[in-house]
């Protein structure tokens, strides 16, 4: 069935997140638990399906919001440690990006992908 082989791939993604983000809060991987048992249990119907695809995708962006968060945190209290403004458009060298936010934004491409492939079939 393609719809069993689309949620697969979803767990992967879920549990990839897992091991990038260790500083993770427990209640997020409680929710991810819960969504992999939902996957499991028996096919629902396509409603439903999409609809979970959907807050899978809404979890993804938090954790991003999160993370742009304590990077902007992070130049915020080197401004307060060292007492030197931020040059307008700038930041320093020394604070690296995150690079685990490219990949979430390509598992998002994807996950937006299959939930169009999902709309798109007769009810």
């Amino acid at each position: 069935m393609p719809l069993q082989q689309q949620q697969q791939q979803q767990q992967q993604q879920q549990q990839q997140q897992q091991q990038q983000q260790p500083r993770k809060s427990e209640q997020q991987q409680r929710k991810q638990k819960q969504q992999r048992q939902q996957q499991q249990q028996p096919r629902p119907q396509h409603h439903k399906q999409q609809q979970q695809q959907q807050q899978q995708q809404q979890q993804q962006q938090q954790q991003q919001q999160q993370q742009q968060q304590s990077h902007l945190f992070l130049l915020q209290q080197g401004r307060r440690g060292s007492g030197t403004p931020l040059p307008p458009g700038g930041t320093w060298g020394h604070i690296p990006p995150f690079p685990q936010q490219q990949q979430q934004q390509q598992q998002q491409q994807q996950q937006l992908q299959q939930q169009q492939l999902l709309s798109n079939w007769p009810m």
